[in-house]
């Protein structure tokens, strides 16, 4: 099977199935406070939507959005779970990373669950390193904040 990525529109049917999937994911862990993050991760207003595809089938997304200047966040990764593990994600952010610096983007930041060690991990060992809260996250206990320069 080969991995490839594909720019895509906020309403491609695909993205909107896997970033589903992430929100029954929260949903399901978090329940009601799941709620809360619903307005920050509005998928039209990511200046770029990538899926993530093993020959034909869609195993993962993510995106990004211009912050501000040179400020790109991260938005959105999710994996199929049987897919996990075989290096889509670390691909598939370095393909958005790349994305983001060929716009102009200097820095990626991103917010992930407080409790989600092992995304945090994740982005720890591609580079990410925790920094002071930004945005909608501000203040906010359940979320932590991780950037990195984009060289």
């Amino acid at each position: 099977m080969e991995l490839h990525f594909k720019h895509v529109y906020a309403e491609d049917p695909e993205f909107l199935r896997l970033a589903g999937a992430l929100d029954d994911y929260f949903y399901e862990r978090y329940g009601g406070l799941a709620r809360r993050y619903e307005l920050c991760q509005g998928l039209e207003a990511m200046d770029c939507r990538i899926l993530a595809f093993y020959d034909a089938d869609a195993v993962g997304c993510g995106g990004w959005r211009r912050i501000e200047g040179n400020l790109a966040e991260i938005k959105r990764i999710f994996i199929q779970p049987d897919q996990r593990r075989q290096g889509v994600a670390w691909t598939l952010l370095r393909v958005l990373e790349n994305d983001a610096k060929r716009s102009g983007c200097t820095r990626a930041v991103l917010g992930a669950g407080a409790e989600e060690y092992g995304a945090l991990a994740f982005y720890q060992s591609c580079g990410y390193r925790f920094c002071d809260a930004f945005g909608d996250f501000a203040g906010d206990k359940n979320c932590v904040c991780m950037e990195k320069l984009l060289s």
